[in-house]
């Protein structure tokens, strides 16, 4: 719940008048940013591992339209 938690925190402490619908936006609130958390650290980790290890890059990358594109480390940094 990382990226919920400040959302709890928020509901808890600036409460709005509690009824179903305050508390169904907070439940809702707090499992949006729980994906988003998510999504981010699932995205990030691998992209800082590449960029920490990385030595070296060579080869062409092909976009879907057919374009092709030069990998190198002068060109990504």
């Amino acid at each position: 719940m990382r990226g919920g938690f400040p959302v709890v925190v928020g509901f808890v402490a600036q409460p709005p008048p509690i009824n179903a619908a305050a508390v169904a936006s907070a439940a809702l609130a707090t499992l949006s940013a729980t994906a988003l958390s998510y999504a981010q650290r699932r995205l990030s980790t691998p992209a800082r591992a590449i960029r920490g290890r990385l030595r070296d890059v060579s080869g062409t990358a092909t976009l879907v339209d057919g374009t092709r594109r030069a990998l190198d480390r002068n060109r990504h940094q």
